[in-house]
């Protein structure tokens, strides 16, 4: 007979156990084929496992070492990465918001989050955009639904007569979900500019 054992793969949730366990083989046979249905969906997991053995009536392992095998279930669905979908954008000093579109590519299964925030650059020029003068900081989370692959962000601008076209701040972004990319190019991703 045969008989499956959970592992990190659980049963009726990862895959559904043969209903009948018992392998009938003629005399002259030398290999049977056993059908275990994986069960398929959208949730991005680590790869899950469990344990197939050859077992008596009475529920009880043969003898051997290949009485048991282990079945890992590879997980191909992406959560994917977000990133900006331009680095640098442009406003207009009478403009009440500046809009950051992030984007999610290279898959979208599953809820992922991360956060966003504003940080003005290193002062180099008079027209330097500042916190609290030409805008107001951003530092939220932001998080994107199974499948969700485009999100707008809105950073408020402040009317102010004196404010200076073209004074860039940066926007930085810091992924929070496993599994997005390493960390060079995490550190790529997160220097971005907008430009107003």
């Amino acid at each position: 007979m045969v008989k499956c054992i959970d592992g990190t793969a659980k049963a009726d949730k990862k895959f559904k156990a043969p209903a009948d366990g018992l392998i009938k083989m003629a005399a002259s046979q030398q290999e049977h084929i056993i059908s275990i249905e994986i069960i398929d969906d959208d949730e991005y997991n680590e790869d899950l496992d469990f344990t197939v053995e050859l077992v008596t009536e009475q529920g009880i392992r043969l003898e051997g070492d290949d009485t048991q095998a282990r079945v890992t279930i590879k997980d191909e669905d992406l959560p994917g990465t977000i990133c900006f979908e331009k680095r640098k954008i442009t406003v207009r000093k009478m403009d009440k918001f500046a809009y950051i579109q992030l984007t999610r590519k290279d898959g979208a299964a599953g809820d992922i989050q991360c956060y966003c925030k504003t940080e003005s650059v290193t002062k180099e020029v008079n027209n330097q955009a500042t916190e609290f003068t030409d805008y107001m900081p951003f530092n939220d989370p932001i998080k994107f639904k199974h499948q969700e692959t485009e999100k707008l962000i809105k950073v408020l601008l402040l009317n102010d007569e004196n404010m200076k076209e073209k004074t860039p701040i940066d926007t930085e972004e810091k992924n929070k979900e496993e599994g997005e990319g390493d960390e060079d190019d995490e550190e790529k991703e997160a220097e971005k500019k907008l430009v107003f």
